[in-house]
């Protein structure tokens, strides 16, 4: 599973974008997500697909179309 703390991760980096803040993006990262079937954000980030999946969630919430 990726720490947290690896600053060079782009999801890691969108999260913080997005948050603000390294600790709201840790928040959201480990809190169950329905739109990624109720996984963790972190938990999918050890495969290109399931990164992928976050980054699309994460740019959803970016541009207001994450209900």
């Amino acid at each position: 599973m990726p720490k947290l703390a690896e600053s060079n991760n782009p999801v890691f980096l969108k999260a913080k974008e997005i948050f603000g803040s390294h600790e709201k993006a840790a928040l959201w990262l480990e809190k169950s997500n329905p739109d990624l079937n109720g996984n963790t954000p972190l938990t999918l980030l050890n495969s290109q697909s399931g990164s992928e999946q976050v980054m699309d969630v994460l740019t959803r919430i970016e541009h207001g179309v994450y209900f």
